[in-house]
Protein backbone atom coordinates (compact mmCIF):
# COMPACT_ATOMS: atom_id res chain seq x y z
CA UNK A 1 0.00 0.00 0.00
CA UNK A 2 2.98 2.37 0.70
CA UNK A 3 1.91 5.84 1.51
CA UNK A 4 -0.82 6.72 -0.11
CA UNK A 5 -4.83 6.83 0.38
CA UNK A 6 -5.18 4.15 -2.26
CA UNK A 7 -4.08 5.43 -5.15
CA UNK A 8 -5.06 8.76 -5.01
CA UNK A 9 -3.47 10.75 -1.69
CA UNK A 10 -0.21 10.41 -1.54
CA UNK A 11 0.87 10.48 1.81
CA UNK A 12 3.91 12.38 3.23
CA UNK A 13 5.83 11.34 6.22
CA UNK A 14 6.60 13.76 8.32
CA UNK A 15 8.79 13.27 11.35
CA UNK A 16 7.43 14.43 14.93
CA UNK A 17 8.68 14.23 18.06
CA UNK A 18 8.98 10.94 20.07
CA UNK A 19 5.97 10.00 22.02
CA UNK A 20 5.24 7.28 24.79
CA UNK A 21 4.01 4.96 22.14
CA UNK A 22 6.43 5.22 20.09
CA UNK A 23 8.93 4.15 22.42
CA UNK A 24 7.40 0.49 22.29
CA UNK A 25 5.18 1.58 25.73
CA UNK A 26 3.68 -2.07 26.18
CA UNK A 27 0.33 -1.95 26.33
CA UNK A 28 -3.10 -2.25 24.00
CA UNK A 29 -5.00 -4.82 22.75
CA UNK A 30 -2.01 -7.68 23.68
CA UNK A 31 -1.44 -6.41 26.96
CA UNK A 32 2.45 -6.25 26.76
CA UNK A 33 5.27 -5.26 24.01
CA UNK A 34 7.58 -8.32 22.40
CA UNK A 35 5.41 -9.12 19.58
CA UNK A 36 6.64 -11.48 16.96
CA UNK A 37 5.58 -11.04 13.64
CA UNK A 38 6.38 -13.40 10.63
CA UNK A 39 4.83 -13.57 7.04
CA UNK A 40 1.43 -15.32 7.41
CA UNK A 41 1.76 -17.89 4.46
CA UNK A 42 1.32 -17.94 0.56
CA UNK A 43 -1.50 -16.12 0.22
CA UNK A 44 1.31 -13.28 -0.25
CA UNK A 45 1.49 -12.35 -3.71
CA UNK A 46 4.30 -9.97 -5.58
CA UNK A 47 0.82 -7.37 -5.58
CA UNK A 48 -0.01 -5.72 -2.98
CA UNK A 49 -2.13 -7.38 -0.35
CA UNK A 50 -3.61 -5.54 2.84
CA UNK A 51 -6.10 -4.95 5.21
CA UNK A 52 -7.26 -9.02 6.67
CA UNK A 53 -10.44 -9.13 8.50
CA UNK A 54 -12.14 -11.79 9.99
CA UNK A 55 -15.79 -13.05 8.41
CA UNK A 56 -16.90 -15.68 10.78
CA UNK A 57 -14.01 -18.23 10.78
CA UNK A 58 -12.95 -17.02 7.23
CA UNK A 59 -10.21 -14.23 6.69
CA UNK A 60 -11.34 -11.20 4.13
CA UNK A 61 -8.49 -9.18 2.58
CA UNK A 62 -8.44 -6.44 0.14
CA UNK A 63 -5.70 -7.25 -2.98
CA UNK A 64 -5.12 -6.00 -6.64
CA UNK A 65 -6.72 -8.21 -8.31
CA UNK A 66 -4.53 -10.19 -11.19
CA UNK A 67 -5.18 -9.98 -15.11
CA UNK A 68 -6.97 -6.76 -14.77
CA UNK A 69 -6.30 -4.74 -16.86
CA UNK A 70 -5.48 -0.99 -15.15
CA UNK A 71 -2.79 -3.03 -12.93
CA UNK A 72 -0.19 -0.74 -12.05
CA UNK A 73 1.28 1.65 -10.43
CA UNK A 74 -1.51 4.37 -11.00
CA UNK A 75 -4.73 2.08 -11.79
CA UNK A 76 -4.02 -0.91 -9.62
CA UNK A 77 -7.29 -2.73 -9.43
CA UNK A 78 -8.13 -3.75 -5.31
CA UNK A 79 -10.65 -6.18 -4.98
CA UNK A 80 -11.76 -8.16 -2.10
CA UNK A 81 -10.54 -11.82 -1.32
CA UNK A 82 -11.18 -14.80 1.33
CA UNK A 83 -8.83 -17.63 2.53
CA UNK A 84 -9.33 -20.07 4.88
CA UNK A 85 -6.91 -20.06 7.93
CA UNK A 86 -4.92 -22.98 8.87
CA UNK A 87 -3.48 -23.93 11.93
CA UNK A 88 -1.60 -21.86 13.76
CA UNK A 89 -3.36 -18.91 12.22
CA UNK A 90 -1.08 -19.92 8.65
CA UNK A 91 -2.81 -18.93 5.15
CA UNK A 92 -2.19 -21.25 2.46
CA UNK A 93 -1.86 -20.50 -1.06
CA UNK A 94 -5.54 -20.53 -1.59
CA UNK A 95 -7.74 -17.29 -2.23
CA UNK A 96 -11.15 -17.04 -3.67
CA UNK A 97 -12.37 -13.87 -5.07
CA UNK A 98 -15.25 -13.11 -2.77
CA UNK A 99 -18.94 -13.32 -4.54
CA UNK A 100 -20.43 -9.76 -4.96
CA UNK A 101 -17.50 -7.80 -5.77
CA UNK A 102 -15.39 -6.70 -8.43
CA UNK A 103 -17.47 -4.17 -9.66
CA UNK A 104 -15.98 -0.91 -8.88
CA UNK A 105 -12.75 0.13 -9.48
CA UNK A 106 -11.38 -0.16 -6.13
CA UNK A 107 -13.09 -2.28 -2.81
CA UNK A 108 -11.51 -2.34 0.21
CA UNK A 109 -10.11 -1.79 2.75
CA UNK A 110 -13.87 -3.42 5.03
CA UNK A 111 -15.13 -4.83 8.45
CA UNK A 112 -17.39 -7.00 9.28
CA UNK A 113 -20.29 -6.64 12.21
CA UNK A 114 -21.19 -10.38 13.37
CA UNK A 115 -23.89 -9.05 15.55
CA UNK A 116 -25.89 -7.33 12.38
CA UNK A 117 -24.47 -9.41 9.56
CA UNK A 118 -23.12 -6.34 7.76
CA UNK A 119 -19.75 -5.75 5.91
CA UNK A 120 -18.92 -2.26 5.90
CA UNK A 121 -16.36 -1.77 2.52
CA UNK A 122 -14.82 1.08 1.08
CA UNK A 123 -15.52 1.35 -2.84
CA UNK A 124 -14.83 4.03 -5.34
CA UNK A 125 -17.36 6.42 -6.87
CA UNK A 126 -17.28 4.44 -10.19
CA UNK A 127 -16.77 1.50 -11.53
CA UNK A 128 -13.02 0.28 -14.22
CA UNK A 129 -14.73 0.58 -17.35
CA UNK A 130 -16.03 4.17 -16.68
CA UNK A 131 -11.85 5.29 -15.56
CA UNK A 132 -9.72 3.21 -18.72
CA UNK A 133 -12.83 4.21 -21.19
CA UNK A 134 -11.31 8.04 -19.78
CA UNK A 135 -15.35 9.10 -18.97
CA UNK A 136 -13.99 9.71 -15.40
CA UNK A 137 -10.29 11.37 -15.59
CA UNK A 138 -8.42 9.78 -12.15
CA UNK A 139 -8.89 13.54 -10.34
CA UNK A 140 -12.27 12.98 -10.23
CA UNK A 141 -12.56 9.66 -8.28
CA UNK A 142 -13.32 10.17 -4.47
CA UNK A 143 -13.76 6.76 -1.85
CA UNK A 144 -16.87 6.29 -0.10
CA UNK A 145 -17.89 3.85 2.72
CA UNK A 146 -21.24 0.99 2.02
CA UNK A 147 -23.03 -1.07 4.17
CA UNK A 148 -23.48 -4.63 2.35
CA UNK A 149 -25.12 -7.70 3.23
CA UNK A 150 -25.32 -11.25 2.09
CA UNK A 151 -28.10 -12.58 0.36
CA UNK A 152 -27.86 -16.32 -2.16
CA UNK A 153 -24.38 -16.13 -1.46
CA UNK A 154 -23.21 -12.81 -2.83
CA UNK A 155 -22.77 -9.58 -1.25
CA UNK A 156 -24.39 -6.57 -2.31
CA UNK A 157 -24.87 -2.63 -1.32
CA UNK A 158 -27.60 -2.27 1.31
CA UNK A 159 -26.78 1.44 2.45
CA UNK A 160 -24.37 3.85 1.57
CA UNK A 161 -23.18 6.13 3.93
CA UNK A 162 -25.06 9.36 4.40
CA UNK A 163 -22.27 11.57 4.82
CA UNK A 164 -20.57 10.51 1.83
CA UNK A 165 -19.74 13.97 0.04
CA UNK A 166 -18.11 13.72 -3.52
CA UNK A 167 -15.56 16.59 -2.31
CA UNK A 168 -13.97 14.39 -0.02
CA UNK A 169 -12.37 10.44 0.60
CA UNK A 170 -14.36 8.29 3.23
CA UNK A 171 -12.19 5.33 3.25
CA UNK A 172 -10.81 2.56 5.93
CA UNK A 173 -14.54 1.60 7.72
CA UNK A 174 -14.31 0.08 11.29
CA UNK A 175 -17.40 -1.30 12.98
CA UNK A 176 -17.64 -1.92 16.35
CA UNK A 177 -19.13 -4.90 17.81
CA UNK A 178 -22.59 -4.49 18.53
CA UNK A 179 -22.68 -2.05 14.70
CA UNK A 180 -23.62 0.88 16.62
CA UNK A 181 -20.08 2.78 16.16
CA UNK A 182 -18.11 3.61 12.40
CA UNK A 183 -14.88 4.37 12.39
CA UNK A 184 -13.29 5.89 9.62
CA UNK A 185 -10.53 7.83 7.86
CA UNK A 186 -11.02 10.91 5.83
CA UNK A 187 -9.56 13.86 4.08
CA UNK A 188 -12.36 16.55 5.03
CA UNK A 189 -11.22 19.68 5.99
CA UNK A 190 -13.76 20.55 8.41
CA UNK A 191 -12.43 20.31 12.04
CA UNK A 192 -9.38 18.52 10.00
CA UNK A 193 -6.21 18.04 12.80
CA UNK A 194 -4.36 17.83 9.51
CA UNK A 195 -3.81 15.34 6.93
CA UNK A 196 -6.19 12.49 6.85
CA UNK A 197 -7.87 12.06 10.30
CA UNK A 198 -9.92 9.58 11.93
CA UNK A 199 -13.54 10.00 12.89
CA UNK A 200 -16.72 8.83 14.29
CA UNK A 201 -20.25 8.08 13.05
CA UNK A 202 -22.88 6.30 15.60
CA UNK A 203 -26.15 4.90 14.37
CA UNK A 204 -29.34 5.43 16.59
CA UNK A 205 -32.74 4.51 15.77
CA UNK A 206 -31.29 2.85 12.22
CA UNK A 207 -29.61 6.46 11.38
CA UNK A 208 -26.50 7.51 11.23
CA UNK A 209 -24.69 10.63 13.21
CA UNK A 210 -22.74 13.39 11.34
CA UNK A 211 -19.63 12.42 11.55
CA UNK A 212 -17.29 13.91 14.73
CA UNK A 213 -13.51 14.38 14.82
CA UNK A 214 -11.97 11.94 17.22
CA UNK A 215 -9.49 15.05 18.10
CA UNK A 216 -6.40 15.79 18.89
CA UNK A 217 -6.04 12.63 21.58
CA UNK A 218 -6.25 10.79 18.42
CA UNK A 219 -5.44 12.40 15.41
CA UNK A 220 -2.01 14.58 14.32
CA UNK A 221 -0.97 16.95 12.27
CA UNK A 222 -0.43 13.70 10.11
CA UNK A 223 -2.43 11.38 8.52
CA UNK A 224 -4.25 8.76 11.04
CA UNK A 225 -5.47 5.63 8.95
CA UNK A 226 -6.50 1.96 8.63
CA UNK A 227 -8.51 1.79 11.71
CA UNK A 228 -9.90 -1.54 13.98
CA UNK A 229 -11.94 -2.31 16.63
CA UNK A 230 -9.26 -4.63 18.43
CA UNK A 231 -8.98 -5.88 22.22
CA UNK A 232 -12.08 -3.44 23.66
CA UNK A 233 -10.15 -0.28 22.40
CA UNK A 234 -9.46 1.39 18.58
CA UNK A 235 -6.39 0.35 16.52
CA UNK A 236 -4.99 2.27 14.04
CA UNK A 237 -1.60 4.10 12.01
CA UNK A 238 -0.52 7.17 12.13
CA UNK A 239 2.56 8.43 10.91
CA UNK A 240 2.44 11.91 13.05
CA UNK A 241 3.50 10.03 15.79
CA UNK A 242 7.32 10.01 15.95
CA UNK A 243 7.70 6.40 15.66
CA UNK A 244 10.06 3.81 14.11
CA UNK A 245 9.11 5.20 10.70
CA UNK A 246 6.50 5.64 8.12
CA UNK A 247 3.18 4.51 9.22
CA UNK A 248 2.81 3.03 13.28
CA UNK A 249 0.26 0.92 14.54
CA UNK A 250 -0.93 2.38 17.39
CA UNK A 251 -3.94 1.39 20.68
CA UNK A 252 -6.16 3.45 22.49
CA UNK A 253 -8.98 2.35 25.12
CA UNK A 254 -11.52 4.20 23.26
CA UNK A 255 -11.98 6.20 20.06
CA UNK A 256 -13.10 8.69 21.91
CA UNK A 257 -10.15 8.96 25.70
CA UNK A 258 -7.19 6.88 26.11
CA UNK A 259 -3.94 8.51 25.51
CA UNK A 260 -2.41 6.21 22.14
CA UNK A 261 0.57 4.03 22.66
CA UNK A 262 2.46 2.50 19.49
CA UNK A 263 2.38 -1.65 20.02
CA UNK A 264 5.77 -3.12 21.12
CA UNK A 265 8.20 -5.65 19.68
CA UNK A 266 8.21 -6.14 15.68
CA UNK A 267 4.79 -5.12 15.14
CA UNK A 268 6.41 -2.08 14.05
CA UNK A 269 9.31 -1.44 11.50
CA UNK A 270 10.82 1.08 9.24
CA UNK A 271 7.89 0.78 6.52
CA UNK A 272 4.52 1.37 6.59
CA UNK A 273 2.56 -0.97 8.99
CA UNK A 274 -1.80 -1.16 9.17
CA UNK A 275 -4.98 -2.73 9.22
CA UNK A 276 -4.41 -4.95 12.54
CA UNK A 277 -7.04 -7.43 13.45
CA UNK A 278 -7.43 -10.43 15.59
CA UNK A 279 -9.49 -13.66 14.99
CA UNK A 280 -12.44 -14.76 16.62
CA UNK A 281 -11.22 -16.08 19.89
CA UNK A 282 -8.00 -14.14 20.18
CA UNK A 283 -5.55 -16.77 19.02
CA UNK A 284 -4.78 -15.09 16.40
CA UNK A 285 -3.49 -11.80 14.67
CA UNK A 286 -2.85 -10.04 11.39
CA UNK A 287 -1.14 -6.59 10.16
CA UNK A 288 0.10 -5.18 6.97
CA UNK A 289 3.36 -4.28 6.26
CA UNK A 290 5.41 -2.80 3.50
CA UNK A 291 8.59 -3.82 5.83
CA UNK A 292 11.85 -5.47 3.64
CA UNK A 293 11.64 -8.87 3.16
CA UNK A 294 8.26 -9.24 2.06
CA UNK A 295 6.82 -11.20 -0.84
CA UNK A 296 5.45 -8.58 -2.64
CA UNK A 297 4.92 -3.98 -2.01
CA UNK A 298 2.66 -5.05 0.83
CA UNK A 299 2.12 -8.51 2.81
CA UNK A 300 -0.16 -9.62 5.43
CA UNK A 301 1.74 -10.96 8.54
CA UNK A 302 0.75 -13.19 11.60
CA UNK A 303 1.59 -11.51 14.93
CA UNK A 304 2.33 -13.87 17.15
CA UNK A 305 -0.07 -12.69 20.74
CA UNK A 306 0.65 -16.44 22.97
CA UNK A 307 3.41 -14.87 25.32
CA UNK A 308 3.17 -11.16 25.44
CA UNK A 309 5.68 -9.11 27.50
CA UNK A 310 4.36 -6.96 30.46
CA UNK A 311 4.44 -3.34 30.45
CA UNK A 312 5.89 -0.65 33.06
CA UNK A 313 5.69 2.65 32.57
CA UNK A 314 6.08 5.75 34.15
CA UNK A 315 7.68 9.11 34.98
CA UNK A 316 10.43 10.39 37.08
CA UNK A 317 9.61 13.57 39.32
CA UNK A 318 11.79 15.64 41.59
CA UNK A 319 10.46 15.97 45.02
CA UNK A 320 11.19 19.36 45.53
CA UNK A 321 9.22 21.36 43.14
CA UNK A 322 7.28 18.54 41.72
CA UNK A 323 8.64 18.90 37.90
CA UNK A 324 10.33 15.86 36.08
CA UNK A 325 13.66 14.62 36.62
CA UNK A 326 15.64 14.73 33.17
CA UNK A 327 18.47 11.91 32.97
CA UNK A 328 17.33 9.56 36.02
CA UNK A 329 18.43 6.38 35.69
CA UNK A 330 15.35 3.98 36.06
CA UNK A 331 16.23 -0.06 36.98
CA UNK A 332 14.24 -2.57 36.85
CA UNK A 333 15.19 -5.69 38.87
CA UNK A 334 13.47 -9.20 39.18
CA UNK A 335 13.10 -11.03 42.00
CA UNK A 336 16.87 -12.08 42.18
CA UNK A 337 17.51 -8.61 42.13
CA UNK A 338 19.21 -8.23 39.65
CA UNK A 339 19.20 -5.56 36.68
CA UNK A 340 16.80 -7.11 34.00
CA UNK A 341 16.31 -3.63 32.19
CA UNK A 342 17.65 -0.27 32.64
CA UNK A 343 16.42 3.30 31.06
CA UNK A 344 17.46 6.77 31.03
CA UNK A 345 14.23 9.65 31.58
CA UNK A 346 13.94 12.51 29.08
CA UNK A 347 13.13 15.78 29.69
CA UNK A 348 9.38 14.63 30.22
CA UNK A 349 10.63 12.18 33.02
CA UNK A 350 8.96 9.01 31.89
CA UNK A 351 10.56 5.64 31.33
CA UNK A 352 9.19 2.38 29.86
CA UNK A 353 10.27 -0.69 30.20
CA UNK A 354 8.75 -4.29 29.08
CA UNK A 355 9.81 -7.66 30.13
CA UNK A 356 9.11 -11.87 30.20
CA UNK A 357 6.09 -12.40 32.58
CA UNK A 358 7.02 -13.55 36.13
CA UNK A 359 7.81 -10.77 39.11
CA UNK A 360 7.52 -9.45 41.65
CA UNK A 361 9.89 -6.79 40.60
CA UNK A 362 11.55 -3.43 41.85
CA UNK A 363 11.63 -0.44 39.87
CA UNK A 364 14.41 1.98 41.08
CA UNK A 365 14.90 5.81 40.22
CA UNK A 366 18.79 6.90 40.83
CA UNK A 367 20.63 10.31 40.16
CA UNK A 368 23.81 11.68 41.67
CA UNK A 369 22.93 13.68 44.60
CA UNK A 370 19.69 12.51 45.28
CA UNK A 371 18.41 9.79 47.28
CA UNK A 372 17.18 6.73 45.51
CA UNK A 373 13.56 5.47 45.06
CA UNK A 374 12.35 1.60 44.82
CA UNK A 375 9.01 0.27 44.48
CA UNK A 376 8.08 -3.17 44.78
CA UNK A 377 5.35 -4.09 42.40
CA UNK A 378 4.01 -7.83 42.14
CA UNK A 379 2.73 -7.24 38.35
CA UNK A 380 3.11 -4.64 35.61
CA UNK A 381 1.85 -1.51 35.77
CA UNK A 382 1.46 2.06 34.09
CA UNK A 383 1.51 5.42 35.68
CA UNK A 384 4.14 4.63 38.15
CA UNK A 385 5.18 7.62 40.04
CA UNK A 386 8.68 7.75 41.50
CA UNK A 387 10.72 10.52 43.19
CA UNK A 388 13.65 12.19 43.32
CA UNK A 389 14.55 12.88 47.03
CA UNK A 390 16.70 15.66 47.83
CA UNK A 391 18.76 14.93 51.08
CA UNK A 392 17.50 16.33 54.27
CA UNK A 393 19.35 16.63 57.87
CA UNK A 394 18.29 18.30 60.84
CA UNK A 395 21.08 20.02 63.52
CA UNK A 396 19.94 20.62 66.61
CA UNK A 397 22.36 22.94 69.03
CA UNK A 398 21.65 24.17 72.67
CA UNK A 399 20.43 27.42 72.55
CA UNK A 400 23.03 28.87 75.33
CA UNK A 401 26.46 28.18 73.55
CA UNK A 402 25.17 26.66 70.27
CA UNK A 403 26.94 23.14 71.08
CA UNK A 404 25.57 20.25 69.05
CA UNK A 405 23.01 18.20 71.19
CA UNK A 406 23.08 13.83 70.54
CA UNK A 407 20.49 12.06 72.02
CA UNK A 408 17.10 14.54 70.65
CA UNK A 409 14.75 12.21 69.58
CA UNK A 410 12.42 12.87 66.25
CA UNK A 411 8.31 11.85 66.08
CA UNK A 412 5.65 12.15 63.79
CA UNK A 413 2.59 11.64 64.52
CA UNK A 414 3.54 9.22 67.45
CA UNK A 415 5.70 7.66 65.40
CA UNK A 416 9.64 7.70 65.41
CA UNK A 417 12.12 9.41 62.80
CA UNK A 418 15.12 8.80 64.71
CA UNK A 419 17.34 10.67 67.04
CA UNK A 420 20.47 12.97 66.23
CA UNK A 421 24.13 11.71 66.86
CA UNK A 422 27.37 12.75 68.24
CA UNK A 423 27.36 15.60 65.58
CA UNK A 424 23.65 16.43 66.63
CA UNK A 425 22.24 15.83 63.24
CA UNK A 426 19.78 13.66 61.88
CA UNK A 427 19.41 12.47 58.62
CA UNK A 428 15.94 11.90 57.59
CA UNK A 429 14.82 8.96 55.46
CA UNK A 430 12.11 9.68 52.84
CA UNK A 431 9.20 9.82 51.76
CA UNK A 432 9.30 13.07 54.40
CA UNK A 433 6.01 13.83 55.76
CA UNK A 434 5.53 17.23 54.00
CA UNK A 435 2.81 19.32 55.71
CA UNK A 436 2.98 17.11 58.75
CA UNK A 437 4.23 18.37 62.43
CA UNK A 438 7.52 16.80 64.13
CA UNK A 439 7.98 16.80 67.39
CA UNK A 440 11.62 16.79 68.76
CA UNK A 441 12.41 16.24 72.65
CA UNK A 442 15.42 15.79 75.00
CA UNK A 443 15.55 15.37 78.71
CA UNK A 444 16.21 18.29 80.84
CA UNK A 445 15.00 20.88 77.51
CA UNK A 446 11.83 22.63 75.99
CA UNK A 447 10.19 20.34 73.92
CA UNK A 448 10.59 21.96 69.75
CA UNK A 449 9.00 21.33 66.55
CA UNK A 450 8.47 22.23 62.89
CA UNK A 451 6.31 21.39 59.92
CA UNK A 452 7.72 20.01 57.54
CA UNK A 453 7.40 22.22 54.25
CA UNK A 454 8.45 20.85 50.15
CA UNK A 455 11.15 22.74 48.34
CA UNK A 456 10.05 24.80 45.90
CA UNK A 457 12.91 24.02 43.62
CA UNK A 458 15.18 21.55 42.97
CA UNK A 459 19.00 21.36 42.50
CA UNK A 460 20.99 19.31 40.62
CA UNK A 461 24.38 19.76 42.38
CA UNK A 462 26.30 16.51 44.02
CA UNK A 463 24.47 15.91 47.66
CA UNK A 464 22.33 18.93 47.26
CA UNK A 465 21.51 18.76 50.81
CA UNK A 466 18.50 20.49 52.55
CA UNK A 467 19.37 21.48 55.81
CA UNK A 468 17.35 22.72 58.92
CA UNK A 469 18.93 24.04 62.12
CA UNK A 470 16.86 23.71 65.47
CA UNK A 471 17.54 24.96 69.16
CA UNK A 472 16.66 23.66 72.46
CA UNK A 473 16.42 25.53 75.47
CA UNK A 474 17.23 24.01 78.98
CA UNK A 475 14.27 23.33 81.10
CA UNK A 476 15.62 25.62 84.08
CA UNK A 477 13.96 28.01 86.21
CA UNK A 478 15.43 31.62 85.82
CA UNK A 479 17.65 31.05 83.35
CA UNK A 480 17.76 34.20 80.86
CA UNK A 481 18.11 33.68 77.10
CA UNK A 482 18.40 36.13 74.56
CA UNK A 483 15.27 36.78 71.61
CA UNK A 484 17.79 37.77 68.70
CA UNK A 485 16.56 40.32 66.50
CA UNK A 486 14.03 41.90 68.49
CA UNK A 487 14.39 45.98 67.49
CA UNK A 488 12.29 49.04 68.21
CA UNK A 489 11.99 52.56 66.81
CA UNK A 490 14.08 55.30 68.98
CA UNK A 491 12.12 56.07 71.91
CA UNK A 492 9.14 53.57 70.37
CA UNK A 493 7.53 50.17 71.22
CA UNK A 494 5.66 49.07 68.52
CA UNK A 495 6.61 45.73 67.00
CA UNK A 496 8.58 45.57 63.91
CA UNK A 497 8.09 42.89 61.10
CA UNK A 498 11.20 41.45 62.05
CA UNK A 499 10.65 41.50 65.91
CA UNK A 500 7.02 40.00 65.50
CA UNK A 501 9.21 36.32 63.50
CA UNK A 502 11.07 36.12 66.76
CA UNK A 503 8.55 36.39 68.81
CA UNK A 504 6.29 33.89 66.68
CA UNK A 505 9.34 31.65 67.78
CA UNK A 506 8.59 32.17 71.67
CA UNK A 507 4.49 31.85 70.89
CA UNK A 508 5.51 27.95 69.33
CA UNK A 509 8.00 27.24 71.80
CA UNK A 510 4.79 27.95 74.44
CA UNK A 511 2.34 25.64 72.40
CA UNK A 512 4.86 23.01 72.21
CA UNK A 513 5.41 23.22 75.93
CA UNK A 514 1.69 23.78 77.33
CA UNK A 515 2.73 23.87 81.05
CA UNK A 516 5.39 26.08 81.30
CA UNK A 517 5.12 30.42 82.65
CA UNK A 518 7.89 32.96 80.77
CA UNK A 519 8.92 36.11 82.04
CA UNK A 520 9.61 38.76 78.64
CA UNK A 521 11.86 41.10 79.95
CA UNK A 522 13.38 44.41 78.40
CA UNK A 523 16.53 45.59 78.64
CA UNK A 524 17.84 49.12 77.36
CA UNK A 525 21.50 50.68 77.52
CA UNK A 526 22.75 53.41 80.11
CA UNK A 527 21.86 56.63 77.93
CA UNK A 528 18.92 58.43 79.04
CA UNK A 529 17.79 58.84 82.31
CA UNK A 530 16.76 55.69 84.63
CA UNK A 531 13.13 56.61 84.94
CA UNK A 532 13.05 56.94 81.64
CA UNK A 533 14.52 53.70 80.21
CA UNK A 534 12.56 52.16 83.03
CA UNK A 535 9.40 53.24 81.69
CA UNK A 536 10.38 52.71 78.17
CA UNK A 537 11.56 48.91 78.83
CA UNK A 538 8.30 48.07 80.45
CA UNK A 539 6.28 49.49 77.64
CA UNK A 540 8.32 47.89 74.82
CA UNK A 541 8.14 44.17 77.01
CA UNK A 542 4.45 45.14 77.55
CA UNK A 543 3.97 45.45 74.14
CA UNK A 544 5.86 42.38 72.85
CA UNK A 545 3.90 40.28 75.47
CA UNK A 546 0.40 41.36 73.84
CA UNK A 547 1.80 40.45 70.70
CA UNK A 548 2.57 36.94 72.66
CA UNK A 549 -0.90 36.80 74.01
CA UNK A 550 -2.67 37.74 70.72
CA UNK A 551 -0.78 34.29 69.24
CA UNK A 552 -2.82 32.27 71.25
CA UNK A 553 -0.73 32.43 74.41
CA UNK A 554 -3.01 32.51 78.25
CA UNK A 555 -2.26 35.58 79.46
CA UNK A 556 -1.76 34.20 83.07
CA UNK A 557 1.45 32.22 80.90
CA UNK A 558 3.22 35.03 80.80
CA UNK A 559 4.31 38.17 82.63
CA UNK A 560 5.72 41.55 81.42
CA UNK A 561 8.59 43.07 83.08
CA UNK A 562 10.93 46.30 82.02
CA UNK A 563 14.17 46.09 83.52
CA UNK A 564 15.42 49.35 82.01
CA UNK A 565 19.56 49.92 82.19
CA UNK A 566 19.86 48.38 85.82
CA UNK A 567 21.05 44.82 84.91
CA UNK A 568 23.58 45.66 81.94
CA UNK A 569 25.82 42.35 80.54
CA UNK A 570 29.00 44.51 80.11
CA UNK A 571 30.64 47.88 81.60
CA UNK A 572 28.71 50.41 79.92
CA UNK A 573 26.74 52.35 82.90
CA UNK A 574 26.28 55.71 83.68
CA UNK A 575 29.37 57.88 83.16
CA UNK A 576 31.40 54.88 81.07
CA UNK A 577 32.65 55.61 77.74
CA UNK A 578 31.57 52.92 75.32
CA UNK A 579 31.25 52.06 71.99
CA UNK A 580 27.76 51.59 69.74
CA UNK A 581 28.53 47.60 69.87
CA UNK A 582 28.65 47.79 73.61
CA UNK A 583 25.26 49.69 73.85
CA UNK A 584 23.62 47.21 71.52
CA UNK A 585 24.41 44.43 73.59
CA UNK A 586 22.63 45.53 76.16
CA UNK A 587 19.70 46.91 74.64
CA UNK A 588 18.00 42.90 74.32
CA UNK A 589 14.73 41.43 75.25
CA UNK A 590 14.96 38.14 77.00
CA UNK A 591 12.32 34.80 78.34
CA UNK A 592 13.02 32.80 81.29
CA UNK A 593 11.35 29.83 82.68
CA UNK A 594 9.18 31.38 86.09
CA UNK A 595 7.03 28.30 86.24
CA UNK A 596 6.73 24.88 84.92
Amino acid sequence: MKRYYLFLLVLACAPFPMGAGAQGLPAGPFGGAGLSVSPAGQVNTAASDICPFFVGGELYFSSVREGHPGRGKRKAFYGMYCAPVGEGGQLGATRSPVPGFGEKYHEGPASYCGATGELFATVSNVDGPELLRGIIPVKKIRLKIVAMKKSGGAWSVSQEMPFTDGRYNFAHPAISKGGDTLVFSSDMVANSMGGNDLYMSVRKGGQWSAPVNLGSGINTPGDEMYPSFVGGGLAFSSDGRGGKGGLDIYWAPSPGGGAPVALGGEANSAGDDFGLCTAPGGQAAYLTSDRAGGAGSDDIYLVDVRTPEVAFEGEVRYDAGDGPAKGATVELRGCGGGPIKTAQTGADGKFYFSCAPGGPWTLEAKKEGYDSNKETLKKAASGIGLRLWQFREVSVFDAEDMAPLPGVRFTCGGESMGETGRSGCLSMEPPYPYGKKIEISKDGYLDNSFVMERPKVAKSVMRDTVLLEVVLYKKEINKAFVLENIYYGLDKWDILPESAKELDKLAKIMKDNPGIRVELGSHTDSRGTKAYNLELSQKRSSSATAYIIGKGIGRQRIVAKGYGESQPVNRCRDGVACTEEGHRENRRTEFKLIGL
